[in-house]
């Protein structure tokens, strides 16, 4: 493991490329045919 430590720069941008509530939908599809 390793420690990243980000900026308040590097949050800020990082909040501009995805901001919150930008992504929508399920994570995981239907999946509830595996492993059956």
């Amino acid at each position: 493991a390793t420690e990243i430590r980000l900026s308040d720069e590097d949050l800020r941008r990082l909040d501009e490329a995805a901001p919150a509530g930008a992504t929508a939908g399920d994570r995981y599809p239907d999946m509830s045919g595996i492993n059956r």
